[in-house]
C-alpha cells in the first residue's frame, strides 16, 4: 500500500508541476476559404476574444493561420509545418496592427466527428517565436463567403 501512495504522489507531483497548455485564451473562432499565394485553395483559421465584423475584422488580439495545403476533408483532417519559410502556411498572432509575432510551428487537426455544416471543431497547438505556445480545442464557426482563387 506504501508502494502506490508513494508513486500516486510522484506522480501527482509531476503532472502538477508540468505545464500543460490546455486552453487557446481565445473564445471565439472562425474558419473560411482563402486563396494562397499562387492562387490556389486555402484555409483560413482565426481565434479571437471579438465578434468578427462583415470584412472578417475580428479585432486584437487574434491569432490567425493559414493554410495553403489544407486537408481535402475536414473531418478528421489535419495540416501541420515548422520553420519559418512559409511554404505551406503562416501563422501571426497579433496584439495589435503593430505588434505580430510569427509561429514556429503549427499544428491544427479536426474531429473526426462533426456536428452541423457551420461548426467545426478540433484542436490547435502554435508555438511562436519567443517560446510561447498556444494550445487547447477550438470550436469554429465556418463562414461561407464566396472565395474566388486564380
Amino acid at each position: 500500500m506504501r508502494t502506490r501512495l508513494t508513486t500516486l504522489s510522484i506522480v501527482t507531483a509531476t503532472l502538477a508541476c508540468t505545464a500543460l497548455p490546455t486552453d487557446t485564451g481565445f473564445p471565439l473562432a472562425y474558419l473560411h476559404a482563402d486563396c494562397a499565394p499562387w492562387d490556389g485553395a486555402a484555409l483560413t483559421l482565426v481565434l479571437s476574444q471579438n465578434e468578427i465584423d462583415g470584412q472578417l475584422n475580428v479585432g486584437y488580439p487574434n491569432l490567425r493561420i493559414t493554410s495553403w495545403r489544407p486537408p481535402s476533408t475536414l473531418a478528421g483532417g489535419s495540416f501541420s509545418w515548422e520553420g519559418d519559410d512559409q511554404s505551406d502556411g503562416y501563422a501571426t498572432l497579433c496584439d495589435s496592427a503593430d505588434s505580430c509575432v510569427n509561429a514556429t510551428r503549427v499544428s491544427v487537426g479536426f474531429d473526426r466527428v462533426q456536428g452541423s455544416g457551420d461548426v467545426v471543431s478540433g484542436r490547435v497547438r502554435v508555438e511562436l517565436e519567443g517560446g510561447r505556445v498556444i494550445a487547447g480545442p477550438f470550436s469554429a464557426r465556418r463562414l461561407g463567403y464566396p472565395m474566388l482563387c486564380g
